[in-house]
C-alpha cells in the first residue's frame, strides 16, 4: 500500500466511514485490519484495538491525531511492569534459594529447576532493560525481605534462621553457571562449593 492510499484511508476514517484494511506491503505490514479507525472505540472500551490504532499512528507521523494521555500512561506503565517482573523473579529465586540452602533433605528438581527459570527470567528482562541493573541492590534488598518472611513460613523454621540481609551476592546469584547448590556462609552444605 502506498502512502496516497493510506492517507485517504485516514481521511475517511477522520470522516467516520468505516474502512478496513488487508496485510498491507513492508511499511505498514503489522497493520492488519482498522475498523473506523479514529471513531472505533478507545482506550477503556477496546485496548487491543487502540494499540493497533496508535501504533499505525505513529508509523504515520499523525501525531495531533495520537492519544498522547494515555499513550504515555501506557509506555510509563510498561517500564513498571518490567520493573515488577523482575522484583516478582528475584522474589522467587531467592526463595528457592533460601529453600534449597536451609532445608537441604527437600531438595529436589522443582526447586532447582524455578532457580534456573528465576535465573533466565531475570536475564531476559535484563537484557530488555539494561538501566534496570543499576536498581538490583534495591531491588534485591526488598525481594529478599519478601522471600525470608516467605522461606519462613513455607518450611516452617523460624524466621531468625535466615539471614536479615541477603547473603547472596548479586552476581552469584544471578549467574547461571554457578550451582545451585552452594551454600550461604554458616550452613553445612553436603555438596561442594
Amino acid at each position: 500500500m502506498d502512502h496516497a492510499r493510506f492517507s485517504r484511508l485516514l481521511e475517511q476514517a477522520h470522516a467516520g466511514q468505516a474502512i478496513i484494511l488487508a496485510k498491507a506491503s513492508k511499511p505498514y505490514a503489522r497493520l492488519i485490519f482498522a475498523e473506523k479507525l479514529m471513531t472505533a472505540p478507545g482506550y477503556n472500551e477496546d485496548f487491543f484495538l487502540w494499540t493497533q490504532q496508535q501504533a499505525a499512528l505513529l508509523r504515520q507521523g499523525q501525531w495531533s491525531t495520537l492519544d498522547a494521555a494515555n499513550l504515555a500512561e501506557e509506555i510509563e506503565s510498561m517500564g513498571k511492569s518490567d520493573r515488577r517482573s523482575l522484583a516478582s523473579h528475584l522474589i522467587t529465586l531467592l526463595l528457592h534459594r533460601l529453600k534449597w540452602d536451609y532445608q537441604p533433605t527437600r531438595r529436589g528438581t522443582s526447586w532447582r529447576l524455578s532457580i534456573r527459570n528465576a535465573r533466565r527470567e531475570i536475564g531476559l528482562i535484563l537484557d530488555d532493560s539494561p538501566s534496570l541493573r543499576r536498581q538490583l541492590p534495591d531491588l534485591i534488598e526488598t525481594a529478599y525481605a519478601t522471600a525470608r518472611r516467605d522461606a519462613a513460613e513455607e518450611t516452617g523454621l523460624p524466621l531468625a534462621t535466615f539471614p536479615e540481609c541477603c547473603p547472596f551476592a548479586i552476581e552469584r546469584l544471578l549467574d547461571d553457571t554457578q550451582p545451585d547448590t552452594f551454600a550461604p556462609p554458616n550452613t553445612k552444605s553436603t555438596t561442594p562449593a
